[in-house]
């Protein structure tokens, strides 16, 4: 289709229509007009048709003679001379005029009458323009007067219609010139300002910080080219914008999450210190509690922050992975002895299953984040696992991947929304079950975060076979990064 040909093409396709279109329509017109002005040659008159009427005129003068110096024979000799191309004057012998149509009179003192007698007069003004002098004579041959006509020498039109043809022939050419270039600059412009219009309505709306709306523009040219960057670019600042609108809302979250996690343990350690203060130090046994208490909060508080700036170093651009080739069984033996303690303390019933089909001795990762990891996702299990309960560990150690799944028996995932959830910032599971209040929730947050680095993939649902919640990664081994 023309539309969607490039701006340039079009101008040139429109400037030969132009000019092929205004060719084709003259040659019509003038076909048309030329074979009108032939079928109607009786009614061009050529240049000296006026004077061929002189001498029927002048036959009439010479015979009414004197008697035309009578104006009442105004009448019968306006019957004779042609209202339309010829005007006239009736002059005494002194060539003062007595009648007629002609308002200039050419005889004065310096240029009499005498002298003019069946001469043609060319006018000054007008070389074109004659005027004939014939004269009255008495029944003595005396000269009393004269009849001036005036006419012109010119081919003449009896209408007007030949006339306005022959101009619109010689003026055709220009008009449809014009007529077309108005019509294709109508075309064009309409399909170039509509989508220009739409952009420069888009630009107001971003402006004014609305992105909910789209432009389609569906024609391959610049225009649409421009329309379809346009809309990317759109795309792409909401995108933007939504990320920094949410990032700004996390932030106001984080700090009040931060505020109100850091609120308690510090309350708690300024009211144990002023406990002491008091006085209460005296009693040996209130001291070690409250000392016992002051340093547990404070190891909360630590942990938090640690957690917080994990999450932060995690969150940052400059934040990268440290992988190294690691001896896998003992990496997983050396984390699993030290949680297996942890669970003893809970008598909780701990099983462990590592498949590895395929003897894989090295695998590529970040250690120290998956230990993280694990840890984090540990201890969240035995956290909500309750006393005497029971947690599964399978591993599943391939040459390309490896995964590790969490099975507990604890209370589970409470709602089919919090599957996800689970692993965002500051998110807390409210289950009377849990024995350890006051966790910063950042633990999955953080585990989820170092996956997806390793560009691996962590999902969370609820335990078929323990009825708790079952928590799982997988990550690629990073062998040839």
């Amino acid at each position: 289709m023309l539309r969607n040909l490039s701006i340039k093409k079009q101008l040139q396709i429109g400037f030969f229509f132009i000019m092929t279109g205004s060719i084709v329509l003259t040659l019509f017109t003038m076909i048309i007009g030329i074979n009108y002005l032939i079928e109607n040659n009786d009614k061009v008159k050529p240049a000296n048709y006026y004077e061929q009427q002189l001498p029927i005129i002048e036959d009439y003068i010479n015979k009414k003679g004197q008697k035309l110096l009578d104006q009442n024979e105004q009448e019968s000799l306006e019957q004779i001379i042609p209202r339309e191309g010829i005007t006239y004057q009736v002059l005494d012998s002194e060539g003062r005029k007595v009648y007629g149509t002609l308002s200039v009179n050419l005889i004065s003192p310096s240029n009499p009458l005498i002298h003019n007698i069946n001469e043609k007069v060319h006018s000054k003004r007008d070389e074109n323009n004659l005027t004939y002098y014939v004269p009255l004579l008495s029944q003595n041959n005396n000269l009393i007067g004269a009849v001036g006509l005036n006419y012109d020498i010119k081919m003449s039109y009896s209408s007007t219609w030949p006339l306005l043809i022959v101009v619109g022939l010689i003026s055709s050419p220009f008009i449809y010139i014009i007529l077309l270039t108005l019509f294709i600059s109508n075309i064009i412009g309409k399909r170039v300002s509509t989508p220009i219009h739409n952009l420069i309505e888009a630009s107001n709306r971003i402006k004014n910080k609305d992105l909910n709306f789209k432009i389609e523009y569906d024609v391959k040219n610049e225009i649409g080219d421009l329309t379809s960057s346009f809309e990317q670019m759109r795309n792409e600042l909401e995108i933007s914008l939504t990320h920094q609108w949410k990032l700004e809302q996390d932030k106001r979250d984080y700090l009040k999450a931060i505020s109100h996690d850091l609120k308690t343990p510090l309350t708690i350690i300024k009211g144990h210190a002023e406990g002491l203060l008091e006085g209460l130090w005296k009693n040996e046994k209130l001291l070690f509690v409250y000392l016992q208490t002051i340093t547990s909060n404070v190891d909360r508080t630590s942990k938090l922050l640690n957690d917080i700036n994990l999450v932060t170093e995690l969150d940052s651009f400059s934040f990268k992975l440290f992988l190294h080739r690691v001896k896998i069984k003992p990496f997983f033996k050396e984390q699993l002895t030290n949680f297996s303690y942890l669970a003893d303390k809970k008598q909780i019933a701990l099983a462990v299953s590592v498949k590895n089909d395929h003897d894989v001795e090295i695998f590529t990762l970040d250690k120290e984040r998956i230990s993280q990891v694990i840890d984090n996702i540990l201890m969240n299990s035995l956290r909500f696992t309750p006393y005497k309960g029971t947690i599964q560990i399978d591993i599943d150690i391939c040459p390309d991947e490896l995964s590790f799944h969490v099975h507990d028996s604890g209370p589970g995932i409470s709602l089919e929304e919090n599957m996800t959830k689970i692993f965002g910032k500051f998110h807390q599971e409210n289950h009377s079950q849990s024995t350890h209040k006051g966790h910063s929730g950042l633990g999955l947050y953080i585990a989820k975060t170092i996956i997806e680095k390793h560009n691996g993939s962590i999902s969370a649902r609820n335990s078929i076979k323990y009825g708790g919640a079952h928590i799982w990664f997988t990550i690629p081994n990073h062998i040839n990064t």
